[in-house]
């Protein structure tokens, strides 16, 4: 399934006053059952002031593609079907949910398939921004080896991700199982690497927002502004895995990670 948000299509002003539209397109990467207590709950309720909870949660995985007048841009990469029956995948905390299931995808459930859904080549984008290389977001990384997108992941969360994909000598052993190998690391990929927020195109942001991992991030896309309301004002943000919805601040000023 292939979404338009219409929601944070916006009008953009090109040379000669002419206008342009950009739009975001929410691409389905298929969905998991995990345990509820493992994404809302490190530790217990001390920590997070309530109990752990033991229960599945449903994700939906997806990515998102911004059609911007000045660039084509690609928002995280999903996770591979392949995947789940690796050694490594053990230790993701799957839950069997109402269906019984714990993870469903679709053969067309990719972002190479659900971007030619909208007439859209993965040799047309021209950025891929990874929110953090998790196991579940850099799958289908690899489909850009010897393309032109730039790949633009946070310095800090690419460094982190090489010093823990060897299990045996990994810098937090405990997060050896979410960094893979296979899925980023490679010559041929345009790896842009950058410090903190970072600016693409006009009004797509990059938004540095560690905690779930070092060097988590979001992407701003364009929105259309409300009466009154000056251009400026924070939009809405992509949430790796999560559907758009405006960001709050967090005491420090930024996205909570």
């Amino acid at each position: 399934m292939v979404r338009c948000v219409s929601l944070f299509s916006q009008l953009i002003k090109k040379e000669g006053n002419k206008m342009a539209k950009a739009k975001l397109y929410v691409l389905s990467n298929g969905r998991m059952w995990i345990e509820k207590g493992f994404v809302y709950l490190y530790g217990g309720r001390e920590d997070g002031g309530k109990f752990y909870e033991p229960k599945a949660l449903e994700i939906s995985n997806s990515s998102y593609f911004i059609d911007h007048p000045k660039a084509k841009i690609l928002f995280d990469l999903g996770w591979k079907i392949e995947d789940f029956s690796k050694p490594l995948f053990q230790g993701f905390p799957m839950r069997p949910g109402p269906e019984g299931l714990t993870f469903q995808q679709s053969p067309d459930e990719n972002p190479k398939s659900q971007l030619e859904k909208i007439g859209v080549s993965i040799d047309d984008i021209d950025y891929v921004v990874i929110s953090h290389l998790f196991v579940d977001h850099d799958g289908w990384l690899p489909l850009f080896r010897g393309k032109k997108a730039r790949i633009i992941v946070q310095r800090r969360e690419f460094e982190y991700a090489y010093s823990n994909i060897n299990p045996k000598a990994a810098l937090e052993p405990y997060m050896s199982w979410l960094y893979w190998k296979d899925h980023f690391d490679y010559p041929d990929l345009n790896y842009e690497l950058i410090e903190g927020d970072h600016l693409i195109v006009e009004d797509v942001e990059i938004i540095f927002t560690p905690g779930h991992s070092p060097g988590s991030s979001r992407c701003r896309p364009p929105r259309r502004p409300a009466r009154g309301e000056a251009a400026r004002e924070r939009g809405p943000c992509c949430r790796p895995g999560r559907s758009c919805r405006r960001a709050p601040r967090s005491r420090c000023g930024r996205s909570p990670g």
